[in-house]
């Protein structure tokens, strides 16, 4: 074998060494200068263009500002009730043991002692012995039938009525 063989490429039957593109010479690319430009300078700025405020964002804000408005008049309002039910503890304590010491002056004006002395004195009455007192027991039970005389009915109306009440409190 021949040394030359192994360094050769083969394509089909003839042997191909490097590139198998043609070498093309390209000629270097002429650069093009252009004309300077004679650059002008505006001094006139132009304005921004005007945002315009959104009808809904100023809705928005005016609703939380009446809404924050309505939130400190309601704290004012819980404040002079919360005052004012402070006074009106204040005040029923103050009656409560008003109302003590006149229970107490109106109870020392009732003695017992006094009463009594009155009656047998004044009045001539005698205390009762212990045959002249007699105690009741009745083990039957207390009964009460109410009447209404202002409104009498009769006739088929009024006993069915009577007949539905009287089945009506029989289930109650």
């Amino acid at each position: 074998m021949d040394a030359r063989y192994n360094d050769e490429l083969y394509f089909g039957s003839r042997p191909i060494f490097g590139s198998a593109a043609p070498q093309i010479e390209l000629p270097e690319p002429e650069v093009l200068e252009r004309p300077q430009e004679k650059v002008s300078i505006r001094t006139k700025t132009k304005t921004a263009a005007k945002q315009g405020i959104s009808l809904f964002a100023v809705a928005g804000w005016a609703s939380v500002i009446v809404l924050a408005v309505a939130l400190l008049m309601s704290y004012v309002e819980l404040n002079t009730i919360a005052n004012e039910s402070y006074e009106l503890r204040e005040e029923l304590e103050n009656l409560q043991i008003e109302e003590t010491k006149l229970q107490i002056a109106y109870e020392s004006t009732f003695r017992l002692d006094e009463v009594e002395e009155y009656a047998t004195n004044m009045l001539g009455m005698v205390r009762a012995g212990n045959d002249q007192v007699k105690y009741l027991s009745n083990r039957a039970e207390d009964q009460a039938v109410m009447l209404d005389t202002n409104s009498v009915e009769t006739g088929i109306s009024a006993s069915l009525k009577s007949l539905f009440t009287t089945i009506a409190e029989y289930f109650k």
